[in-house]
């Protein structure tokens, strides 16, 4: 790759493009930094390779570096490359992940503060009185402010924000909302592959019952009788009779139970191959239901990926104006979270008056600071 010395890119004309929470180059540091506008994270010079133009960048899950190497031979083309790579990262995806290019994240978010520009939160200023009081509160640590609460607890700090006191409101919203991309709705879900029917039970065929015969002692005391002339050949017969009239009856019951029951089996096998034949034709149909997911489920996530991006445009630029949230200490609940209170309301102060306001603060602490007893 040809060499790419950095000071041809780390310019102020190709960095118009950084904005709060993306990627940062300085010029004059020689350095690139990320993270907040407020908070940004620098990395010296050594961590470039100006050779190539690689970013040992460290990721958040760990300490294990990203090393960058843009396509290209210019520094144009470095340049998009990371831009590329910070818009992404930005959205907590690595360039290989994010479904957009860095350059369509970008217009997405420079669309969304475009159309909430007109409407972005307006500070008319604050009184000098207000002003001088607040400062002299600060100073007797009677105002806490964001700034000295971290980050992963400032809603549970500043409870309004938890419940969307600094959202945009609905009607402001829908006044913009043909200005920006749709919201997709619901994640798709791929349906659930048919389940197996719970197939009829085959009757068990009948047990072949036990047949009575004429009782062999029964049969010798008639025929001694018999013969000595107390009974007579017919009650032989009839006793006889009986007996197979009963085991008759008893097979023919038998085999009639067997009969309907081979009937019963034809029939559970017709009923089984119908369900059967259902649970194929639905799992075709799912089969080609859910063949075409994957692609419907990208264009969802295409379309959620831009519509997340120009909103987070929207929500950044209605709070631009914002200096600072701050609330009274004596206006703190009964409870509090890892040692800060723990506030139901706040107030905001404008940008302009919080760079007054602090200039004032640093100025009396000095002032308190030199003051002889």
């Amino acid at each position: 790759m040809k060499r790419i010395p950095i000071g041809k890119i780390l310019n102020e004309d190709q960095t118009k493009w950084v904005k709060q929470g993306m990627a940062y180059l300085t010029k004059d540091r020689g350095i690139l930094g990320w993270g907040e506008a407020n908070n940004p994270h620098y990395y010296p010079k050594e961590n470039l390779y100006e050779d190539q133009f690689s970013i040992k960048w460290p990721t958040k899950k760990g300490t294990d570096p990203i090393i960058l190497v843009p396509e290209g031979s210019t520094p144009e083309a470095a340049l998009d490359a990371f831009k590329n790579f910070a818009s992404c990262f930005d959205q907590g995806e690595l360039p290989w992940n994010c479904p957009l290019s860095g350059s369509e994240m970008f217009t997405l978010y420079e669309q969304g503060k475009k159309a909430i520009e007109p409407w972005a939160i307006q500070f008319p200023g604050m009184s000098d009185k207000d002003l001088r009081t607040l400062v002299f509160e600060l100073c007797d640590g009677a105002v806490l402010t964001d700034k000295q609460v971290p980050a992963n607890l400032l809603a549970m700090v500043f409870m309004p924000l938890m419940l969307g006191g600094l959202s945009v409101p609905d009607d402001v919203l829908e006044k913009i909302k043909n200005l920006l991309p749709p919201n997709p709705g619901p994640e798709p879900e791929i349906k659930k592959r048919p389940l197996p029917p719970i197939l009829v039970m085959y009757p068990e065929p009948p047990r072949e019952p036990e047949i009575p015969i004429p009782d062999p002692q029964r049969v010798a005391e008639l025929e001694f009788q018999i013969s000595w002339q107390t009974a007579t050949p017919a009650e032989l017969e009839t006793y006889k009779a009986k007996i197979k009239q009963k085991a008759d009856a008893i097979k023919k019951d038998w085999e009639q139970e067997v009969a309907e029951t081979e009937v019963r089996r034809e029939e559970v096998a017709v009923e089984n191959a119908a369900l059967l034949k259902t649970l194929a034709e639905t799992t075709a149909a799912w089969e080609a239901e859910t063949a075409s997911f994957p692609a419907q489920h990208l264009e969802w996530q295409l379309a959620e990926v831009r519509h997340s991006q120009a909103y987070k445009g929207v929500y950044e630029e209605w709070i631009k104006n914002i200096g600072a949230i701050y609330e009274h200490i004596s206006e703190a609940g009964p409870r509090g979270v890892n040692g800060f209170p723990i506030f139901f309301s706040f107030h905001t102060a404008g940008k302009e008056d919080w760079i007054k306001i602090m200039k004032a603060v640093q100025k009396e602490t000095k002032r308190r600071e030199k003051v002889k007893i």
